[in-house]
């Protein structure tokens, strides 16, 4: 049973997209096991972490290291916050570049269609093309 659950969902009309998301935390030996359940465009993403360390990312219920390894890259780019007993201190990072008009949701959104691509390609035993 979780110690802690949530959920949201969104819907843009534009754009004709429903995404869920469920969050649900336990303790398992003295470990947070954080489990979120990302459904979007028909697709259930798993994001597996413990004690904040992301451990596993499955798309449909199949394991997908390619997914894991472009979300590690993406976490480890955003900025971190750091907390001092009685004063709050953010550290600063270098930002991350992005072109004109982009944001992080369509970053994201760009990984997440490569990282399928790619999954895709791999199943039928296609190799990607070189990337310069």
């Amino acid at each position: 049973m979780p110690d802690f659950s949530s959920s949201s969902f969104s819907f843009s009309p534009g754009a004709g997209a429903f995404r869920s998301v469920s969050t649900a935390t336990t303790f398992v030996q003295g470990h947070r096991i954080t489990t979120r359940r990302i459904m979007e465009n028909g697709q259930e993403r798993v994001e597996v972490e413990e004690d904040g360390q992301l451990k596993s990312v499955t798309i449909n219920g199949v394991p997908d290291d390619l997914a894991l390894a472009l979300e590690l890259s993406r976490r480890e780019q955003q900025p971190s916050v750091s907390f001092r007993l009685g004063s709050t201190q953010v550290q600063p990072t270098t930002p991350v570049f992005r072109p004109l008009g982009s944001s992080p949701s369509e970053d994201e959104d760009l990984q997440l269609a490569m990282a399928y691509s790619l999954s895709e390609m791999e199943e039928s035993g296609q190799k990607p093309a070189d990337v310069f």
